[in-house]
């Protein structure tokens, strides 16, 4: 080998070294920054108070705000009724028709 191979060896080797140095202080470091941070914090965190909420029926400002909102969408057009969903008949309903539209045709 000749002297500036060896030159270039020694400078990346010592490069490597002190790299290895430095994180192993900076690892210990942080190591002591969470042992002091685990030792601060023993104290148990005060328990906060329960509150009860109170039981709200809000079926009726949800059902104007729907209204609203399609009356806006919609002004030609006159809401008459709105009549809460009795079971799931038209989801089974639309689920049969969506799946009946993909069968292959022969």
């Amino acid at each position: 080998m000749t002297d500036a191979t060896l030159t270039a060896l020694r400078i990346a080797l010592t490069g490597y070294a002190l790299m290895a140095l430095i994180s192993m202080l900076c690892a210990g470091l942080i190591r002591l920054i969470v042992i002091g941070l685990a030792r601060g914090s023993r104290a148990k965190p005060a328990r906060a108070p329960e509150f009860e909420m109170p039981v709200r029926d809000d079926r009726a400002a949800v059902t104007a705000a729907i209204a609203a909102a399609a009356h806006i969408a919609l002004p030609r057009h006159r809401i008459l009724r709105i009549d809460p969903v009795q079971g799931a008949d038209w989801s089974r309903e639309s689920r049969a028709r969506l799946h009946g539209a993909h069968t292959p045709r022969r």
